[in-house]
């Protein structure tokens, strides 16, 4: 018995410096193989930056498209715009952070295309494009797609590059941001304020919730986002708008539904771009699991953007909820970089260089608070019922 005791005191143990110092398995329990780009399927970079060229060329006046910067062998990471009211809350929607999981790049040029030709006879997208700002970045690590590697050039997997609870691994890069896919990422992200996002993967068929880098519920030390309520409700919006036909779904008894997960329930990993996104700049991110695998045929990858294209229409939407307006002083000057956080808060957006802000809440009574960069706070009293303005005059 003691002998027993002593093993599962072990045990115990290093489960928690498992949790506690990401020593988890770094690979997904059913990683995408490194294969070769199906030429018949998925975009080659080249063919990306081509179909996005004639995107934006066919819809110039609601598309723009910008190089964010290049890879590692000097490939252009692109990001393409489509809305133009930059006023409007922000969502970002990235693809192929590992260039082997083909999948997402796929899912994200077919929405744009659907979106793109369904502006002028569909009137929900129409009115979505017109009330938001929406960024695509289809390929994160053209590198790594152009061999069907996970990895970048450099031999590092770029989900394990961000800032936020970074660790020294191997295949971690030297330092957070060490590459400069990822320092590209963080700078555009940043210049642009996104208020929510999801990131496309391959490897199981689930959503991925914040955060990654502590479990919730299944290994100490435990931890869940304070906006917990917020979080797991949009993460079931987007199962119900289609994700749940998914076939492989996940059903495992630790998780709440057969769809959603706590990223740190699933397995642990440190230095993920969601916990980034979420702790360090304000913007909720998911991760969504598209499927075990890219598939290998143009059926089964127009089944999957079938089965999320709904789930995304409604992740575009949801970010509306809320609070939003224009931080000015009482010149009418705008004013940049006000944190906007409730009471208790760990989702602190900003206001950006034009004075906009957006805050994703669910309908309710709020007290929010505005602190300006030299730390004075204005507290405002309101109620939320879905989507309310709210411009805000700071005194000196």
């Amino acid at each position: 018995m003691i002998a027993f005791l002593k093993k599962f005191i072990l045990f115990f143990s290093i489960c928690i410096l498992f949790s506690l110092f990401g020593c988890s398995n770094d690979n997904r329990p059913h990683p995408q193989p490194n294969i070769p780009v199906d030429e018949t399927i998925y975009k080659s970079p080249e063919e990306l930056y081509e179909f996005l060229v004639n995107m934006h060329n066919q819809y110039p006046e609601i598309t723009s498209m910008t190089s964010i910067g290049k890879s590692v062998q000097g490939r252009d990471i692109w990001a393409f715009a489509v809305g133009t009211n930059y006023k409007n809350p922000r969502i970002r929607l990235t693809g192929e952070i590992h260039g082997n999981e083909f999948i997402g790049e796929d899912v994200i040029t077919s929405f744009i295309e659907y979106i793109l030709s369904s502006y002028e006879t569909d009137d929900q997208i129409k009115s979505l494009v017109d009330e938001r700002y929406i960024v695509f970045i289809p390929q994160l690590n053209p590198d790594g797609t152009v061999v069907g590697r996970r990895n970048n050039a450099n031999g590092v997997d770029l989900n394990r590059n961000f800032s936020f609870a970074w660790t020294q691994r191997s295949n971690h890069g030297s330092e957070p941001f060490s590459e400069p896919e990822t320092r590209a990422f963080r700078d555009y992200s940043i210049s642009k304020t996104f208020h929510l996002s999801a990131t496309f993967h391959a490897g199981a068929v689930l959503i991925n919730m914040p955060f990654d880098y502590i479990s919730e519920s299944r290994v100490a030390p435990f931890g869940e986002p304070i906006r917990y309520d917020l979080v797991k409700y949009i993460a079931e919006e987007y199962s119900l708008g289609g994700f749940y036909r998914s076939p492989g779904i996940w059903s495992l008894p630790y998780m709440y539904s057969s769809t959603i997960i706590n990223g740190g329930n699933w397995y642990v990993i440190t230095g993920s771009l969601q916990d980034w996104s979420y702790l360090e700049t304000g913007c909720l991110d998911y991760t969504i699991e598209l499927v075990d695998y890219s598939p290998n045929t143009h059926a089964e990858a127009e089944e999957v953007f079938s089965n999320n294209r709904d789930s995304i229409m409604r992740l575009i939407e949801l970010a509306g909820m809320g609070v939003g307006g224009k931080i000015t002083d009482e010149n009418g000057n705008p004013l940049k970089g006000v944190k906007v956080y409730l009471d208790e808060d760990d989702l602190i957006t900003e206001s950006d260089e034009f004075g906009y802000f957006h805050k994703i809440l669910l309908s309710g009574p709020y007290r929010l608070n505005f602190e300006t960069l030299d730390g004075k706070i204005h507290t405002e009293e309101i109620s939320v019922y879905e989507s309310d303005f709210l411009n805000i005059i700071l005194k000196n």
